[in-house]
């Protein structure tokens, strides 16, 4: 091959690189987030795999629709993210800026960079706080693919995303009471339907 040829493809093999985000290992599985009802300040991680060094990252979370407030229909948990306290990106960070004109409950959007040189992406990425205040039931997607603002990266590395599940989980005590309400409602149909039922202490006796 000439040498000005072989010069011109590895240009050309540059650009796109700087074009386009690299593929990456990083994997983000979200997975299911067990949450109790009505309360607030309840805490989860978010973690990150892989190790590749990254130089930032765009943070995009939704839970189901982002809720009324973004135009949506669902009432969920609020959610908050800190990507800064115990993150990968602790030591060595500058913002993180939060793009979005209002905040919105259901939904977080914020960009952090390197202060300088990359961070490895493996460990703690955000620490979530959840608030189910007035919620008692029902599960809800967690996205950071697909959201009203786009899809989580790290600025030029594309990681692979799991979305996931919040699930409101009613405490032992409450499901016991339900099921004794239950239980009661049942017996008490059982009995109106069955008529008076007598009860005898001894054999023979006449019921009474």
């Amino acid at each position: 091959m000439k040498p000005h040829l072989l010069f011109l493809e590895l240009v050309a093999v540059a650009v796109l690189g700087l074009a386009f985000p690299c593929e990456a290992t990083l994997i983000i599985d979200v997975g299911t987030i067990e949450l109790q009802p009505d309360l607030p300040g309840q805490l989860a991680e978010l973690v990150v795999s892989g190790g590749d060094p990254v130089e930032g990252m765009n943070f995009n979370l939704q839970v189901a629709d982002g809720g009324t407030a973004a135009g949506g229909t669902v009432v969920g948990p609020s959610v908050t993210a800190d990507l800064v306290h115990g993150t990968i990106f602790a030591s060595n960070f500058v913002g993180p800026f939060n793009i979005e004109p209002s905040p919105l409950p259901m939904v977080e959007l914020w960009t952090i960079i390197t202060q300088s040189g990359t961070v490895a992406a493996n460990g703690t990425l955000a620490r979530l706080t959840f608030d189910t205040a007035g919620l008692f039931e029902g599960e809800f997607p967690l996205l950071f693919t697909g959201t009203i603002n786009g899809d989580t990266d790290f600025i030029d590395v594309v990681p692979t995303i799991q979305n996931g599940i919040i699930r409101i989980v009613p405490e032992p005590t409450i499901l016991l009471v339900t099921s004794l309400l239950s239980g009661l409602v049942w017996f008490r149909r059982y009995r109106a339907k069955a008529g008076p039922v007598g009860f005898s202490c001894l054999p023979g006796e006449p019921a009474r």
